[in-house]
């Protein structure tokens, strides 16, 4: 029970990772760079465990999200076009368009890094007033690394299902060919 209320009361203050990050980025703009990690770990972390663990448990924004705008959201059910495929594809399109222009205009890491804070501080924007307006976690229907976790998650069981066909296959195949063989034998 005790290692319950510990993991529970650092979450309550994880969130606050997300708010630091922010602060320093705008002055410090080479942390900005930190964002892949929080960009890149969902995917990973869905490619091993084939879940979104990290969106449920571990990312800043959802701590963010659970913890202070659940306090204030309306608690509306968001408009299906915001978890909508097309718009999933569109918005992540429309952002890493956005990330790779910035990225190819910056002349230094420290531009490099204020490309990253700027995303991250517009896409925190669009999280707290559509999770004020909607349900507190309503950002996560359409974010763009949480899509990615998905499709990742999606691509592994697929390919887990060929996998499987083709193991099934190959062992009908051989049935055929050792019935074909005793046939010749006899």
């Amino acid at each position: 029970m005790l290692k319950k209320q510990n993991q529970f009361s650092l979450r309550n203050y994880a969130w606050s990772i997300l708010i630091a990050f922010l602060s320093a980025g705008w002055f410090y703009p080479t942390i900005g760079l930190m964002a892949i990690v929080c960009m890149a770990a969902p995917i990973v972390v869905a490619a091993f465990s084939g879940k979104r663990k990290w969106c449920a448990l571990f990312c800043p924004r959802g701590i963010f999200n659970d913890v202070i705008l659940k306090k204030i959201t309306r608690n509306v059910k968001p408009p299906a076009f915001l978890i909508s495929t097309a718009f999933k594809i569109v918005f992540f399109v429309f952002l890493m368009a956005n990330l790779i222009l910035g990225l190819a205009d910056a002349n230094s890491i420290a531009e490099a890094g204020l490309v990253f804070v700027r995303l991250v501080s517009v896409t925190t924007a669009i999280a707290i007033v559509v999770g004020f307006y909607y349900q507190h976690r309503a950002w996560c229907g359409f974010c763009p690394m949480g899509f990615l976790a998905s499709l990742t998650i999606r691509w592994k069981q697929m390919s887990k299902k060929k996998r499987h066909k083709n193991i099934t296959v190959n062992k009908l195949e051989q049935l055929q060919e050792d019935k074909l063989h005793e046939k010749k034998a006899s």
